[in-house]
């Protein structure tokens, strides 16, 4: 999600965006926390309750249970994380809506259509 050289970046007061799974609704919860210490191992932002400590080497946050926080270089690169996650569960429900077991594919679809998803999706 986030690049080394951005976390390597960071210095103390630094305001990092955030974000975490709402657990009272199916939403996101945005914040920027700001950065409280810097190490070799461990990057500690500052929670409105407690600091909050995540891994340099991918970002991830230490988390034992719950919804984890994500950092994200800017909101704008969490608005297209979102945005991309949005479209690639639509294309999955409107998939798994059709490929009903026996039904053809869609007719808006042609052969090479399909054979052009099926390169996408197989790399």
């Amino acid at each position: 999600m986030v690049s080394q050289e951005f976390l390597h970046s960071l210095k103390k007061g630094d305001k990092v965006f955030v974000v975490q799974r709402d657990r009272f609704n199916s939403g996101y919860k945005e914040t920027y926390m700001p950065v409280a210490s810097k190490g070799k191992k461990w990057l500690t932002l500052m929670n409105e309750r407690y600091p909050v400590r995540f891994s340099m080497s991918d970002g991830k946050e230490e988390k034992v249970c719950g919804h984890p926080f994500i950092i994200f270089e800017s909101k704008e690169a969490w608005d297209s994380h979102h945005r991309r996650s949005k479209k690639w569960s639509d294309i999955k429900l409107a998939i798994s809506n059709t490929a009903i077991a026996g039904s053809p594919p869609p007719s808006s679809f042609s052969d090479d259509d399909l054979d052009n998803l099926l390169k996408k999706l197989n790399g």
